[in-house]
């Protein structure tokens, strides 16, 4: 009975003893392994903080190893680009990790992926100024035509354009400011930022308001004081009749300052911009590209071309005096008075142009003007005896002022039709003409009876329309007198033109890094 006890006891230490050692084994190698996990998952946790660390312009990084808690972890990674159409600044990064136990004795591999999302920097759009949403816009705030001066509109014609007069306005004559004749009325507005004045002449009529009357000074009929908002007959005010108003026929009115001011011209960094034609210092005046190639009028030259027309001492004081651009040669009437001056940038491409097609005379059909980009002329400019009609979208410097000879017409390409009747398209065909008159003359710029323009006119000063003188688009000035017709285009500037839209910049190009949810997984 004892042996057998004996072996009993033997048997099961043995058994027990073996247990051990197998447990003891399993749960070791079960600890290398987790060890072995961990360590891969380090690998993988150094390759997340690379990329994190990486700038947007990363496309690999070097594999790498290294030890943690006695073991080992190493890693390599892949870049794809899985949808490069729809989405050409997403990247997918795959980082593969293998750990080993601090042992040796167990490896693990693990795998995840990133996503690389680009987002290149962008520039801020700054909107065109204000001043072109207009027909008429006049920017000086302390002009008053009820004391002296300022901004008179006069003569029988009627203005259906909005309206904006930082100063006084006074109306007189038979002049109106009408809706168009094809508006069901409430289309146009008024701002005035002094004060309002009319000896008869209507703002609206009580058939047809306008859509709202802004006046901050208040407003004066004959010499009446009387409440913007109290419609009637201005004519019938200083006496005891009825029917006494302001003139002003409006849906809304209102009297609260504006804050809108008219953009400065910006003179001497056109004078010298490389991509402008002229004679300022880092300019290039007209230059030829190949076979494309500038050309003058009959017996000019280049340089004749450049003192004549754009400079005369490359110094921007106005020294060309004054210029008839369309007819550069009126003692030579028979030649040909053409030109066509291009600017080219050294890679070929056309950054400005001013072309002239003579007709051969200018008592009969106008000839053709091109306008692409900014030319600066440093003197005054003048149209007379030769008409034009243009093509093309850019803008004219003059560091003197503008004159419209009597009868001349400078007018859009049509869309249909005829030209000179405002059926023409700002967005394909627009003529911006800046007066920077650096003497302040008066008037900046000028249309004679019987003149008319379309395009854009703005001017340092005054800007004057004489009675019979005509002109469709944006006139954008500091003061006007004006006593002939308008018709209002809404208009988008000219990319060179002053209050142009324009985008700044664009900022630091900038990347994210983003773990792509359910891509973890063990390999081995």
């Amino acid at each position: 009975m004892a042996i057998v006890v004996v072996a009993t006891l033997t048997i099961s230490t043995a058994a027990l003893t073996t247990l051990v050692t197998t447990n003891e084994k399993s749960f070791g190698r079960d600890r290398q392994d987790v060890r072995a996990l961990n360590d891969a998952e380090a690998g993988l946790n150094a390759a997340v903080s690379t990329l994190r660390a990486s700038g947007p312009s990363t496309t690999s990084i070097p594999n790498l190893s290294g030890s943690i808690d006695g073991g080992s972890w190493s890693y390599t990674t892949s870049r794809t680009q899985p949808d490069p159409t729809g989405h050409p600044n997403d990247y997918l990064w795959t980082i593969t990790s293998t750990g080993t136990s601090p042992t040796g004795a167990v490896s693990r591999q693990v795998q995840t992926q990133i996503k690389q999302s680009i987002i290149p920097g962008t520039g801020t759009v700054v909107p065109q100024a204000a001043s072109y949403s207009y027909g008429m816009f006049m920017g000086d705030p302390n002009s008053d035509c009820t004391v002296s001066g300022g901004n008179v509109f006069s003569g029988g014609a009627a203005m259906s354009v909005p309206i904006f007069v930082a100063g006084s306005l006074c109306l007189t004559g038979n002049l109106s400011i009408a809706e168009p004749a094809s508006s069901p009325g409430g289309t146009l507005s008024l701002y005035v930022g002094k004060k309002f004045k009319t000896d008869g002449a209507l703002v609206g009529t009580s058939a047809k308001h306008i859509g709202s009357a802004t006046v901050v000074g208040g407003c004066v009929a004959q010499t009446t004081p009387v409440s913007c908002s109290q419609q009637g007959d201005p004519k019938k005010c200083g006496g005891q009749q009825g029917g006494c108003g302001s003139g002003i026929y409006a849906n809304a009115y209102a009297s609260t300052q504006s804050t809108q001011t008219k953009t400065p011209i910006d003179a001497p960094t056109y004078y010298s911009n490389s991509s402008t034609i002229s004679a300022g210092a880092s300019a290039a005046g007209c230059n030829n590209y190949g076979a494309q190639v500038s050309t003058y009028p009959s017996g000019w030259t280049a340089t004749t071309f450049r003192q004549r027309v754009l400079d005369s001492n490359t110094t921007r004081d106005t020294s060309l005096g004054s210029v008839t651009l369309l007819h550069l040669d009126p003692s030579n009437v028979v030649a040909n008075n053409s030109f066509d001056c291009r600017l080219y940038a050294a890679d070929g491409t056309l950054l400005s142009r001013l072309a002239w097609t003579f007709p051969g005379g200018c008592s009969g059909a106008p000839g053709t003007l091109i306008i692409q980009g900014s030319v600066f002329i440093d003197g005054n400019l003048s149209f007379a005896d030769c008409s034009a009609v243009y093509q093309g979208r850019g803008t004219l410097y003059v560091n003197g002022t503008v004159n419209f000879a009597a009868q001349t017409k400078i007018c859009a390409q049509p869309t249909t039709g005829s030209p000179c009747a405002g059926n023409y398209d700002p967005n394909q065909n627009l003529l911006e003409i800046v007066a920077n008159n650096a003497s302040n003359v008066t008037p900046g710029f000028y249309l004679s009876g019987g003149a008319q323009f379309e395009g854009v006119a703005y001017t340092n000063g005054q800007f004057s329309g004489a009675g019979g003188s005509s002109f469709t688009g944006n006139v954008t000035a500091d003061t006007a007198i004006f006593a002939g017709t308008a018709g209002m285009k809404t208009v988008t500037a000219p990319p060179s033109a002053p209050g142009a839209s324009y985008t700044t910049p664009p900022g630091p190009t900038t990347v994210t890094w983003t773990p792509v949810p359910g891509s973890w997984q063990q390999l081995r």
